[in-house]
């Protein structure tokens, strides 16, 4: 399957890049199988406003931990190296 590009896509872009050709590779896979597309962008773009920088502190949980993080010391750690 060829994917050539239907309009650029800024590399800060690249995770849609894959995601639209996983999705077609899927489709010629898997016939039958389908994405809904509209539903998957309203999820994303959900997803996207939830953790958006211009929100406030009080409901922005990403914002909250770097709040929390700032000026101090912090040490991440998992149960395995995927973690």
């Amino acid at each position: 399957v060829v994917l050539p590009p239907r309009l650029h896509v800024p590399d800060e872009f690249t995770f849609v890049r894959y995601l639209a050709a996983g999705l077609a590779a899927l489709d010629a896979i898997a016939p039958g199988y389908t994405v809904d597309l509209s539903a998957l962008a309203d999820d994303l773009d959900a997803e996207a406003l939830q953790n958006s920088a211009a929100r406030d502190l009080f409901t922005n949980p990403a914002k909250g931990l770097a709040e929390r993080m700032l000026e101090r010391e912090v040490v991440f750690a998992g149960d395995s190296a995927a973690t």
